[in-house]
């Protein structure tokens, strides 16, 4: 199509928007290229699909170019362009390179999904290692997990969790997806169904093994008040062995449902099933898993006494293992769990922080004005007579 066949469909501007707005809508969804476009073509096409609440981004160089790139939700230029168009774009392109555009979105995108990964998997273990130390009270007397395993989770949450979840690479197909808007969440409902349902299933498994963990294991009876390290009489000895063996298969079941788990938080997306989809595309993750599973049998043969830990054997070990392998066997049926069940918990709805840093301004402004006072470029408020009194200096003369 050429620049004057779009003038004549979708007229002219009026208030910041196209003229004839369904002939626009019909249009855009067939327009490839305009040839001989002229600065206001580029402008409407800039406001039109702004209006139909599409994202859009604009790439030029010269004045003219200007009022387009400043509509646009992203602005780039070009570096062998005037410096106008530079000062108002978003990003420029220094070396007029239009595949760094590409890679800019892809990276963009990419480190957006890296944050929701590791919220995603952060926030599960929060609420699972709260909620399994709560329960653990009401049903064996006191937590499950001392303060050294706790520090132990809160370093494979932190430190580990960040190096293996947010080193993620984009991928080609980054590109395809659909932008993200500026009310966009990190925390969207997707992230929260997912959130929500492994911490059930954490809570639930953590729940079981408390319950009948010493039957499984062959162990004898403890009381709700037995202590691990009552060993005043044979038989307080025996309670407190049965009852710290327990709270091993607990701290050791839910560390391995955490580990499997950060393989499910590889991806974002609503049906992405196949979590080993480029599973060897990042090597910090492969490291770091390996590093975390190899903690796991060194602090069991090597550290037992620091973190209060029984020895298991290998039986013992295989089935916890087993147990928290079932994280990755419960997360395709995750993935098919209604969405609409989230969104009507409003747990996605999170505040924007754009939004409150532009009513603050504004209430401030408001409030300096009832005040008879307003703010200078550097953000100060003074009085309004302090201009007459300044010297040429900017200071006020006393």
């Amino acid at each position: 199509m050429t620049g004057e066949e779009f003038r004549q469909i979708v007229g002219m501007m009026e208030d910041g928007r196209v003229q004839n707005e369904t002939e626009f809508r019909n249009l855009v969804s067939e327009l490839k290229v305009i040839a001989r476009a002229t600065a206001e073509d580029k402008l409407k096409l800039v406001c039109g699909l702004r209006t139909l609440g599409r994202k859009v981004a604009v790439s030029g160089e010269g004045i003219n170019d200007v009022e387009a790139i400043r509509g646009a939700d992203v602005g780039f230029s070009l570096g062998s362009g005037v410096e106008i168009s530079q000062q108002n774009s978003d990003v420029c392109l220094v070396n007029d390179d239009f595949e760094a555009l590409l890679r800019s979105v892809m990276w963009g995108r990419n480190i957006y999904q890296n944050i929701a990964r590791f919220l995603q998997f952060q926030v599960t273990v929060n609420f699972s290692c709260v909620l399994v130390n709560f329960i653990g009270i009401l049903i064996m007397g006191n937590p499950p997990m001392t303060s050294a395993q706790l520090l132990y989770v809160n370093l494979v949450m932190d430190m580990f969790a960040v190096v293996a979840l947010a080193t993620e690479p984009p991928l080609k197909s980054v590109i395809n997806g659909p932008p993200y808007g500026r009310d966009s969440t990190l925390m969207n409902k997707t992230v929260w169904r997912q959130i929500i349902c492994m911490t059930l299933w954490n809570v639930m498994i953590c729940t079981l093994v408390m319950t009948f963990g010493k039957l499984v294991g062959g162990l004898g009876t403890y009381s709700w008040n037995t202590l691990v390290t009552d060993n005043r009489t044979p038989e307080l000895a025996e309670e407190a062995r049965s009852k710290k063996k327990v709270q091993t298969y607990v701290f050791h079941t839910f560390m391995f449902l955490q580990l499997f788990n950060m393989i499910n938080c590889r991806k974002l997306g609503s049906r992405d099933f196949n979590v080993f989809e480029s599973f060897f595309h990042n090597w910090y993750f492969i490291f770091t898993m390996g590093l975390m599973f190899a903690m796991q049998y060194i602090i069991f043969d090597w550290f037992r006494g620091i973190f209060a830990l029984s020895q298991l054997k290998k039986e013992e070990n295989g089935a916890v293992i087993a147990l928290g392998f079932t994280a990755l066997l419960i997360n395709p049926l995750v993935k098919l769990a209604p969405e609409n069940w989230f969104s009507r918990l409003n747990v996605g709805n999170l505040a924007n922080e754009n939004e409150k840093a532009a009513e603050n301004a504004l209430m401030s402004k408001l409030n300096a004005a009832k005040d008879g006072k307003k703010k200078d470029d550097d953000g100060f408020i003074r009085d309004e007579g302090d201009d007459e009194e300044a010297n040429n200096d900017g200071f006020k003369q006393i």
